[in-house]
Parts: C-alpha cells; structure tokens; sequence
C-alpha cells in the first residue's frame, strides 16, 4: 500500500512489493496492488531467484507476480481476479499453479512447514526440496543465512530444507548440528 499525506494509503497501482530489478532469496508475502503484481511487477526483464512468493494480492491479473522471469521460486497461494499467482511470467524450475509450461516446473502443494504462522520454510515431505536448478542459485546462501545447497540439489524457494535427518557429507553429523556448530555442513 502506498501511504497518502493525510495518512490513509491506497493500494499501489503495480508491483505491491517490488518494481523491477533482481531479487535473490527473498520471501514476499502479504503485498498488494491495483493492476497487477501484487508482489511483483516488471515491464522490463525483472529476475526473481528463489524466492517465495505467498498471500499477496491484486485486484488485476497476478496477484503474486506480473511479468519477469522467476527462477527456483514458489509462487502460490495468491489472490486475483485474474491468474491470481502470475500473469505474462517466464517460469523455469519452479513450483506454481496453473502450469506455466516452464521448464521442470511443478504446480504440487509446496507444503510448507507451518503457513498459517508464516513459516515459509519447506516441509520433509515437500515436492519442492531438490527440485531447482544449481546454476540458477545465484547466492551461497538462503534467507536464514544456511548454505544454498546442501544436497545435490538446490530447493525451489528462498529456504533449504533444515530437517534433522539431512547429513550432506554423510559424516555422522546432521547438518543442522553442524551449522550451529559453526562448521559448515558439506566437508
């Protein structure tokens, strides 16, 4: 929402939480916009690198994102009155619904850990854990500042999965000891 000079605010017209640019490991959630875009709107080649993209919305066609190209990413959950996750979105190795005929794209329940009290973080069970593309992981780490890949793959969205039972160097140690630790988990 844009906040007006008497206080009050209005939604944006496009691009609730972002207007263009790259965004790397970002989660974009509870945003909205008249137009299109609720999280997100691009006229020019915007990129968006895991990220999770959930509960926005917009009163226009994509209500989570308009436009751009969406790599490694979550997009579900959105609200419009048109394709309410995207709208005129180029989409490879990432979770959404409909289809968008991407490459290794899945439309699949993400199953997150807990949405209902905003945790984002994907479940044991998810379609999404393993299932990006590495070249597409743009940083060494996710948003909670764990390394991007601790598997052989990395996972579509803006978190590795942290389960107990993960062991990347199969040393005896899970990698969430190690992390907390502070040594790093795949050596």
């Amino acid at each position: 929402f844009q906040k007006k000079e008497d206080g009050s605010s209005d939604p944006q017209a496009e691009g609730g939480g972002v207007s263009g640019g790259l965004l790397n490991n970002s989660l974009l959630k509870g945003n909205s916009a008249f137009y299109g875009g609720g999280a997100s709107f691009t006229y020019a080649p915007g990129l968006m690198n895991n990220c999770t993209v959930v509960g926005n919305s917009s009163f226009g066609a994509g209500g989570g994102v308009k436009g751009g190209v969406v790599l490694n990413s979550i997009v579900y959950n959105n609200f419009g009155s048109g394709n309410p996750n995207y709208d005129g979105v180029v989409f490879a190795y990432s979770c959404t619904t409909p289809d968008p005929a991407g490459d290794h794209c899945i439309t699949n329940n993400p199953k997150f850990e807990n949405a209902a009290a905003g945790n984002y973080r994907l479940n044991f069970t998810s379609p999404c854990r393993e299932a990006g593309y590495n070249f597409d992981a743009a940083l060494p780490t996710d948003l909670d500042g764990n390394a991007r890949i601790l598997g052989d793959t990395v996972e579509m969205g803006a978190y590795e999965y942290m389960g107990n039972a993960v062991d990347s160097d199969a040393d005896g140690y899970v990698d969430h000891e190690e992390l907390i630790a502070g040594t790093q988990p795949t050596n």
